[in-house]
């Protein structure tokens, strides 16, 4: 557009001067020393533009000469770049299809050329992991780190899920306490550091990490409920076999409120706390949080705590009976608990109660066992009987009913309980 505005700007000042020298041509003399030289204005105008033409050419021209070399290497530079570019495509599309070696050589070919080398390296070194060529992937990490100094975040990251991937726990724990110095509150590094930390089995020093996995938000709301609530199981289950009662005691105080109403962090601590001896010491929260919140899987615990006073034990369990009567899992604790006691009759009414509402076959063995210890060998036969068809998917045959099963009748009396 402009090269059109100059050149009918220069066709009317052609013009233009072509009228005024119609009417005056001009004189002009030039002189120096003893030469002089005399034309028209016109004359001298035309020679001046044609002198300045022939020099703008005549540099134009030199300056063309001389810039070759540089157009060359110029031309040749971005013919490289076309060409990396290309194939920086076709090795994404060969590593996306999983052909690993192809879509390799492609991306490191001319990776040094390409625009972006770091994507050339990083993709290549994913590639070699995938053939399980851990040597090679290394070294593509390195020549990443080379062709961008300043991408050591992005790099050590790749490095670190390659790592993970490969099981490689140590050296990704490195690596990210390393990107941990550089960057301590990048959330992705945080994230990638608690579940190394969770493969070494390693939960007390993820609990203690928990703090600055909430704080910067490396999990949402919801998985990190979930993160701290696996922590604190597996800690207990840890703790199970080595821990004293107080240990476990002090580990279920740090836990917050919220968790330590979780069924599952219940469960498994009431268990722990019985398996160490510890039973009496948590009867009064178990049974509050039976109370709270009915739910079968914590009787049977319940009936597993020795307490001293069991008479309190078997009251405790009877008057959730009042609210159950037909509850077959406290029926069979019942079963237990007056077993234990000695109060066999009563064992007997309340295991043949829990058979009749829903057979099980625990509860067929343990009455079985009851009818043996008494020298029933008919009633206890016919008991382990029933457990082997239950146990083995035949034909169950149904005792008839016990004569009593009403809560009120088996009720313990404090005056005949033997402790």
């Amino acid at each position: 557009m402009k090269k059109i505005f100059f050149i009918v700007g220069g066709l009317f000042l052609a013009a233009g001067a072509a009228l005024l020298v119609q009417k005056d041509p001009g004189y002009l003399l030039l002189g120096y020393g003893t030469l002089s030289v005399e034309t028209s204005l016109a004359i001298a105008l035309i020679a001046i533009v044609l002198l300045f033409s022939t020099l703008y050419l005549l540099i134009r021209s030199f300056i063309y000469f001389v810039n070759t070399p540089s157009r060359f290497r110029l031309w040749g530079a971005q013919r490289r770049k076309n060409r990396s570019q290309k194939e920086l495509t076709s090795g994404l599309i060969q590593s996306a299809e999983g052909h690993w070696e192809k879509a390799e050589k492609y991306l490191i070919k001319h990776a040094e050329e390409s625009d972006t080398p770091l994507l050339n390296y990083l993709t290549a070194a994913r590639a070699a992991q995938f053939r399980q060529d851990y040597g090679s992937r290394d070294h593509y990490l390195q020549l990443a780190h080379k062709s961008v100094p300043k991408a050591d975040i992005a790099i050590g990251i790749t490095q670190a899920e390659l790592q993970l991937e490969h099981d490689q726990l140590e050296e990704a724990l490195a690596t990210l306490k390393h990107l941990k110095a550089l960057s301590p509150k990048h959330p992705y590094i945080l994230r990638l550091l608690s579940t190394v930390y969770q493969k070494l089995d390693e939960w007390e020093v993820l609990q203690k990490f928990l703090p600055t996995l909430k704080k910067f938000k490396a999990y949402n709301q919801g998985d990190f409920i979930n993160l701290e609530k696996t922590v604190w199981i597996n800690i207990f289950r840890k703790q199970a076999d080595s821990s004293s009662a107080s240990n476990l005691q002090q580990n279920w105080k740090l836990l917050p409120k919220a968790l330590q109403k979780d069924f599952d962090l219940q469960n498994i601590y009431f268990n722990t706390m019985i398996k160490v001896g510890a039973g009496e010491d948590i009867e009064r929260l178990l049974r509050a949080s039976i109370d709270s919140e009915w739910n079968e899987e914590l009787i049977p615990l319940y009936g597993q705590i020795e307490m001293t006073n069991q008479t309190v034990q078997i009251e405790n369990a009877e008057k959730w009976l009042s609210h159950q009567p037909k509850n077959a899992v406290l029926l069979r604790m019942l079963g237990r608990l007056c077993a234990r006691n000695q109060l066999w009759a009563k064992s007997e009414g309340y295991l043949e109660a829990s058979i009749h509402s829903k057979p099980t076959v625990k509860a067929l063995k343990q009455l079985g066992d009851l009818y043996n210890q008494h020298g029933s060998e008919a009633k206890a036969a016919d008991c382990f009987k029933r457990a082997l068809a239950l146990a083995t998917g035949e034909e169950f045959i149904e005792a008839p009913e016990p004569a009593s099963t009403k809560a009120e009748e088996l009720k313990i009396s404090t005056d005949t309980v033997a402790i």
